[in-house]
């Protein structure tokens, strides 16, 4: 009963494990150089349908 019930315990939690994994939001970066000693870097994320953004100190506008 021991040799049956490890397998099925480490598949259970392998399972589990994989279920958790996700990735609602895709970044994307683009370097814009501004001048010979001058750049600017920019970030945007997209977030999937279903999915918000939450945050303690957002502007007036919000994200």
């Amino acid at each position: 009963m021991k040799k049956l019930l490890f397998p099925f315990v480490l598949l259970l939690f392998a399972v589990a494990v994989q279920a958790q994994i996700q990735d609602p939001v895709k970044f994307n970066s683009e370097l814009k150089i501004l001048a010979a000693d001058e750049a600017e870097v920019v970030f945007t994320a997209a977030i999937d349908k279903g999915w918000h953004v939450y945050s303690t100190n957002l502007g007036d506008g919000g994200p």
